[in-house]
């Protein structure tokens, strides 16, 4: 709650605020321009409002200057201080328990704190725009007899009832039908934005064309079996066997075979060089002499030594060779180990050709866009459809939420009408329609007071029924009611445990002896000539 507000320039400087009802007083002749409306207005400032700054700069800052509103909320057995300087409106001082501003914050992140102890399990819409609607000040703009959840001017009827919802602890329940369906209508729009750069098929507009895609896939369905038939492929599974991928591996691995099989065959010739190229023996060479007594037998021992260093070093030179060709036939078959694995695994036959996966691949790509093209149009029917429904159910839930809550507003508007009426009169009736607009009246009542009045029942009802923590009504609303109902709305306020801040012009204007006594023991401050607000009315021409 509002436990104090703190200003140097006030000619009082402190006022301090009770539970329940607050009264600014007036004095007897009840005199204009001493404050009420604008006390008013500083209280809406310290809520986190902004009107007091905005609308008031061309006499109050003109006349006093700017200046720092200090005030004090307490929540639970917790004191908060803070201060706004009308000259820094956008922030908000946190300050000790001297008044000094220790940090400071800006107002979103004073209204999020606002919001965080008054609504801790309602946080779907700002604090301003819960609270906002029901300070009725003069200046505010929010004085709407026919509109009581209009808050500001472009204010819509929907989004005050979204709030009253909220109010009344139903939003939630909406919220995530509403996020649902936002998503689909975002998700829609993406997807019609894809069409229109061709980033997804829209080829099928229309039921008869979805039966003509359909016969053509089909008839691509037979093409690429007969193309399996030709290439004598009688098993196979999956349509994996088409893709680029498995197109690439077919021929990778048939590449890696012929560079094997090309590789085996050379080794093969070279380890039969090796067998082959032996050089003569020392007994060859003997038994060479013995048949030849004549031959140079050092002749040719030193001929047959340099064929043996000949053939060594051919020997080095085709070992060294085997050696690379070993490892790299090693290598070839680590490379074809996975390549057969991963064939295996996509169901290729062995005895498939590249040449007609690449033929099946090609039907293939032409099943698959017709495909995309069917799955694209009946993505498109399911996303209308669940659109559709979820509209529907959003409309559905509405409808009941928004029965539960107006009914329940007629109620209690009922209830405290009867009571505030001395004679029996109609009640002010809240109709929410089609669960975007909504009607209030007084049936067969449309004077100026009645309306007025109807106002003010509306927001008691709110106050009453919801989760809406205060409630400001100026003495603009009171003047056009007749006495004996002013009495009785007085005794209403009373009522309430909720803080309610209200301006009276006298007090001589309530007959009744209980309203005075009720206006007198809930008075905060009193304004009159000479006990003005800022303790002077620069309305007046001094002599």
């Amino acid at each position: 709650m509002l436990v104090e507000i703190n200003c140097d320039k006030f000619l009082q400087n402190r006022i301090k605020f009770n539970d329940g009802l607050n009264v600014v007083l007036g004095g007897a002749k009840a005199n204009n321009s001493i404050g009420k409306s604008t006390l008013l207005l500083v209280i809406d400032y310290c809520f986190g409002g902004d009107t007091y700054c905005k609308k008031q700069d061309c006499d109050i800052i003109k006349n006093v200057g700017h200046h720092i509103i200090r005030f004090t909320f307490r929540f639970g057995n917790e004191l908060y201080r803070f201060a706004r300087d009308t000259s820094n409106p956008n922030y908000v001082g946190k300050c000790n328990e001297n008044n000094e501003i220790f940090e400071e914050i800006s107002l979103k992140e004073f209204n999020e704190f606002l919001n965080k102890h008054y609504f801790p399990n309602n946080s779907n819409f700002s604090f301003r725009d819960k609270v906002g609607r029901f300070i009725r000040v003069a200046g505010k703009d929010n004085i709407h007899e026919d509109k009581p959840l209009k808050g500001f001017g472009v204010d819509s009827d929907n989004q005050g009832i979204n709030v009253l919802e909220e109010l009344f602890h139903f939003y939630k329940d909406l919220k995530e039908i509403k996020e649902k369906l936002k998503q689909l209508k975002d998700e829609k729009k993406a997807r019609d934005l894809a069409k229109k750069f061709n980033f997804i098929p829209q080829k099928i507009k229309s039921k008869n064309d979805y039966k003509v895609a359909l016969a053509e896939r089909s008839a691509l369905l037979n093409e690429k079996e007969e193309i399996f038939k030709q290439g004598n492929i009688r098993h196979f599974e999956g349509d994996a066997a088409f893709s680029r991928q498995a197109i690439d591996l077919k021929i990778q691995l048939e590449n890696l075979l012929k560079n094997q099989s090309r590789l085996s065959y050379r080794k093969k010739k070279l380890d039969k060089s090796i067998i082959s190229n032996n050089s003569i023996s020392d007994s060859e060479l003997n038994e060479l002499h013995t048949f030849f007594p004549n031959v140079n037998i050092k002749k040719l021992d030193e001929i047959n030594e340099f064929h043996k260093g000949i053939i060594a070093i051919v020997t080095n030179e085709i070992m060294s060779e085997l050696a690379l060709i070993n490892e790299e036939l090693e290598g070839l078959s680590n490379k074809i180990k996975p390549i057969e694995k991963e064939l295996n695994d996509l169901n290729i036959p062995n005895c498939i050709s590249p040449d007609v996966m690449k033929a099946a691949a090609q039907k293939e790509a032409e099943i698959i866009s017709v495909n995309n093209c069917i799955e694209s149009y009946k993505k498109d029917l399911e996303m209308r459809l669940t659109i559709r429904e979820t509209k529907t159910n959003l409309e559905e839930s509405e409808s009941k939420i928004a029965e539960k809550v107006s009914n329940s507003i007629n109620k209690e508007m009922e209830i405290i009408s009867n009571k505030i009426n001395i004679e029996k009169r109609y009640s002010p009736k809240f109709i929410i329609k089609n669960n975007d607009k909504y009607q209030f009246e007084t049936p067969n009542d449309t004077g100026t007071g009645s309306k007025y009045k109807g106002l003010i029942i509306f927001d008691l009802s709110v106050l009453n029924l919801s989760s809406l923590p205060i409630l400001v009504h100026d003495s603009i609303l009171f003047k056009n009611i007749a006495d004996d109902p002013i009495n009785n709305i007085f005794k209403q306020y009373i009522l309430s445990n909720k803080q309610i801040f209200v301006s009276v012009d006298k007090i001589g204007s309530y007959h009744n002896k209980g309203t005075a006594s009720i206006i007198n023991s809930k008075t905060v401050i009193k304004l009159d000539d000479g006990l003005e607000l800022f303790g002077k009315s620069w309305g007046k021409i001094s002599n």
